[in-house]
């Protein structure tokens, strides 16, 4: 009986810590890479070469809000690859036995940001391995992408 009185009294305790914040500060995230070629935001690779991502960075878009990446984990076709948490997070994917295609390519990035709670940006790209640079399309080649994550707090 004294524990079920004890978690009753403890109950609104937990509903107020559980505080709903929806807010966040507006991000965006920049990628950039070599190793490959950005074309309408799929990453080409010439199979056998190494897709390396060379940095992330964050950027609120209110000069007010101060915001940092706490560790990024990368997925690759959805099986986990690892974990840094070392600026500039960088990682490198050698593509010699990647099989021709597409594939997926995802980031779940820890973000801190003074005055909020701790969230999560969700990151996926499409990658496209290919036999030779022939087979990437026209179009404006880039290195780097910066986009609005999907943020999960």
């Amino acid at each position: 009986m004294k524990k079920v009185l004890f978690i009753l009294m403890a109950l609104p305790l937990f509903l107020v810590a559980c505080d709903d914040d929806d807010d966040f500060p507006n991000v965006n995230i920049g990628i950039e890479t070599s190793g490959c070629k950005i074309v309408d935001n799929v990453l080409y690779v010439v199979q056998g070469d190494t897709l390396s991502i060379d940095s992330i960075t964050v950027q609120p878009e209110n000069s007010k809000d101060k915001v940092a990446i706490a560790a990024v984990n990368y997925y690759w076709d959805r099986m986990y690859l690892g974990l840094t948490n070392i600026p500039p997070f960088q990682i490198s994917f050698a593509t010699d036995k990647a099989m021709v295609g597409r594939h997926l390519l995802q980031m779940r990035c820890s973000l801190l940001a003074v005055d909020y709670s701790p969230a999560i940006a969700l990151l996926s790209y499409q990658v496209v391995i290919v036999n030779d640079e022939s087979e990437i399309p026209k179009g404006e080649i880039k290195t780097s992408l910066f986009i609005k994550p999907d943020i999960d707090d």
